[in-house]
């Protein structure tokens, strides 16, 4: 399964990746490195605006939450990359299961820790507040 989806997005990253070249190209910017200077930095930016707006909201609530987030997104690249490796080398059972495991992980232990975090507050919290 895990397999499927990545040749599926290796083919539609490739198409959008000619369609692109032909557009750039027909605006003069015709050099490897020139679309790949563009094209990371609109996304680059675009993704700033948008983590930026998603991480003053989240900060609203408690920098917890903003931790949380981050280490999500990169926990989630992170057992892809593992995947990714397994495929190239062989190493091991490539499987989409492995990523939901590991992801499921974090929130348990996520969560074990706001037990313990909450318990702790409220040993030594005095009683009057």
């Amino acid at each position: 399964m895990l397999i499927k989806i990545l040749k599926l997005v290796t083919y539609l990253v490739n198409g959008f990746h000619n369609l692109l070249r032909a557009i750039l190209s027909a605006f003069g910017f015709a050099g490897d490195k020139e679309q790949h200077f563009l094209v990371i930095g609109i996304i680059g930016i675009v993704m700033f605006f948008v983590i930026h707006f998603v991480v003053k909201r989240l900060a609203r609530w408690r920098l917890e939450a903003v931790s949380f987030l981050i280490t999500g997104f990169l926990l989630l690249a992170l057992t892809f990359g593992i995947e990714i490796i397994q495929l190239m080398t062989g190493s091991g059972n490539v499987e989409s299961r492995d990523i939901t495991a590991g992801l499921w992980g974090f929130l348990v232990f996520f969560c074990i820790y706001l037990v313990i975090r909450y318990v702790y507050r409220k040993i030594t919290r005095p009683k009057d507040q």
